[in-house]
């Protein structure tokens, strides 16, 4: 559990520092704890960055951020996804015989900020900048 880490790096956790910089979740964090979720937006909200990349979040995350995600079955034979980012100078992929793409169905359009696209017969965002306390969650 990043509890763990961020407690014993923390001012008046075991630790003698402070955790500071990035966190990355790449899949599988729905296993997390409401704890460990408060720890890592206290950490988010000191000014760090916190990445998650999954198909699923813990439920806090989805209701303290006001987001929803959802997914889009790719009904194609040819089940080809286009994978871009915002950022015009970094480079798409395609992906072929792709079953469908996660997507947030739901989010704050006007405080977060699109980072990338999934694009099926759709193209739906995928990626987010989420501005949290004094740092962010993508």
């Amino acid at each position: 559990q990043p509890s763990s880490y961020l407690t014993a790096n923390s001012e008046f956790g075991y630790g003698d520092h402070h955790a500071k910089g990035n966190y990355i979740i790449i899949g599988n964090s729905d296993y997390l704890t409401d704890f460990s979720v408060d720890k890592l937006l206290e950490f988010v909200n000191t000014g760090n960055t916190l990445f998650i990349s999954d198909y699923y979040f813990a439920q806090r995350i989805h209701d303290t951020l006001s987001i929803d995600v959802d997914f889009e079955y790719n009904s194609k034979k040819d089940s080809i996804s286009h994978l871009s980012f915002q950022n015009k100078n970094l480079n798409a992929i395609t992906i072929d015989k792709n079953e469908g793409d996660y997507f947030f169905s739901s989010f704050d359009s006007i405080n977060y900020t699109i980072l990338g696209h999934a694009k099926t017969d759709k193209k739906r965002v995928n990626f987010i900048r989420v501005p949290f306390g004094k740092g962010n969650i993508l």
